[in-house]
């Protein structure tokens, strides 16, 4: 009990050292933001600066104009994210039918087998309604444990699990490797687009702090043996990472 009360009043105080970080660079930002554009640095994005709460909500309605299928964006519990139950508990309609996808490759069997030691977890679940309609939904994990406390640094590490995640959206919607008609899919292949889709629009967006840091979590699984290694191989070999400069280069 003792314990747990002191990793709780670690956890406060490290929360109220981020939360006066946060605010103060908060309040210097259009000064600073306003000097960076006179040199120069014109970005969508700056790190730290902007808000990664903010911008997480930003890329959610964007995601929904951009593919007509995505209902909605949900912010799940790990045990949420496990159950593929009752659907209708979290508001979808009744006659909404899960689909669900084949592979023949042999590799992907251990794609089913969930890597409960993974921080950055989402899905992507498609649906067929009564009249033949397509639509998905996003899950991404709600409460991420972190060398953060604040809500605006996980923030950042959610902004590439979203990204991940609507480029399952895009497959779906567009058959590349998810065909939901006849219901086989090439899982590999889609992992490593969606990685690459999340890699690609972080650096796009000028994520940069988010996109390096998923890259480094992808990294991580380069020597694995199961699918989640040779998924991350191929990313590897496939992604060039954009040469950039920071607004702190500036």
């Amino acid at each position: 009990m003792v314990k747990n009360d002191r990793r709780q009043e670690r956890k406060q105080r490290q929360w109220e050292k981020e939360s006066a970080e946060i605010v103060a660079r908060w309040r210097r930002a259009p000064h600073v933001k306003a000097a960076l554009r006179e040199k120069g640095c014109v970005l969508p994005f700056y790190d730290t600066l902007d808000s990664y709460e903010t911008e997480f909500k930003r890329l959610v309605t964007w995601a929904k104009t951009e593919f007509r299928s995505l209902h909605a964006v949900f912010e799940a519990s790990p045990a949420e994210l496990e159950d593929e139950g009752d659907w209708v508990q979290i508001g979808l309609p009744a006659d909404w039918v899960q689909v669900r996808f084949q592979c023949d490759d042999e590799l992907a069997s251990s794609y089913s087998v969930r890597d409960t030691t993974a921080n950055l977890r989402g899905a992507t679940t498609g649906f067929h309604d009564a009249d033949g309609g397509f639509h998905t939904i996003i899950q991404v994990v709600k409460k991420l444990e972190c060398q953060w406390q604040h809500k605006e640094y996980k923030y950042a590490l959610k902004l590439p699990v979203l990204l991940h995640e609507i480029g399952h959206c895009k497959d779906f919607e567009e058959k590349i490797n998810f065909d939901r008609d006849s219901r086989k899919a090439e899982i590999l292949e889609g992992e490593v687009y969606a990685n690459l889709f999340a890699l690609n629009q972080c650096f796009r967006r000028a994520y940069y702090m988010s996109g390096g840091m998923f890259l480094d979590s992808l990294t991580a699984y380069k020597d694995a043996t199961d699918y989640r290694g040779e998924v991350v191989r191929r990313v590897l070999e496939r992604f060039e990472k954009p040469t950039y400069r920071e607004w702190m280069d500036y």
